[in-house]
C-alpha cells in the first residue's frame, strides 16, 4: 500500500538514500518518491489517503466509504454485511473506488462459498479465496 502513495517532490528530498557499491566509487544520491514502509509517518499517510478518498466520495458511495473509513486494519479490509446481495455490492463498490486511486484490492476471504461467482472475480480482476 505504501508504495502506491506518492510524496511531493519537495518532500522526496527528505527521503534520501546514499549508495555506492564500494569505497572507490562516488556516492550516488537517490530521492524516494513514494512513502517508505517503516518510517514513522507511513501508517498515518496511508490512513490519511483513505480518509481523503472517503471525503471525496462519501455522497456517491456511502456504504463503501463507511467500510473504508471504519473497517481497515493497516492495509487489510475486514468487513461484513447482513446479506449476500449487500456484501457483493460492497465488494464491487470498494474495489472500484479504491482502484480509481491506485489501491487495487487483491486477496479475498469469505465464510460463504456462494458470495462470488467466477465471472465476478474475472470482472474485478481479483482472486477470491474462501475460508470454510
Amino acid at each position: 500500500m505504501y508504495r502506491q502513495i506518492l510524496v511531493t517532490q519537495k518532500d522526496s528530498n527528505l527521503q534520501r538514500i546514499l549508495w555506492r557499491e564500494n569505497l572507490e566509487q562516488d556516492l550516488k544520491h537517490y530521492a524516494l518518491r513514494t512513502v517508505s514502509y517503516g518510517t514513522t509517518s507511513a501508517s498515518f499517510l496511508a490512513t490519511r489517503c483513505l480518509v481523503q478518498i472517503v471525503n471525496d466520495n462519501n455522497d456517491q458511495f456511502p456504504n463503501a466509504c463507511r467500510a473504508i473509513l471504519n473497517d481497515f486494519y493497516v492495509d487489510d479490509l475486514i468487513a461484513g454485511a447482513d446479506s449476500v446481495h449487500e456484501i457483493k455490492q460492497l465488494k464491487i463498490d470498494v474495489c472500484n473506488l479504491l482502484k480509481q486511486y491506485g489501491f487495487p484490492l487483491h486477496k479475498w476471504f469469505f465464510n460463504c462459498q456462494n458470495i462470488f461467482s467466477t465471472d465476478d472475480t474475472v470482472l474485478l480482476n481479483t482472486p477470491t479465496y474462501i475460508i470454510k
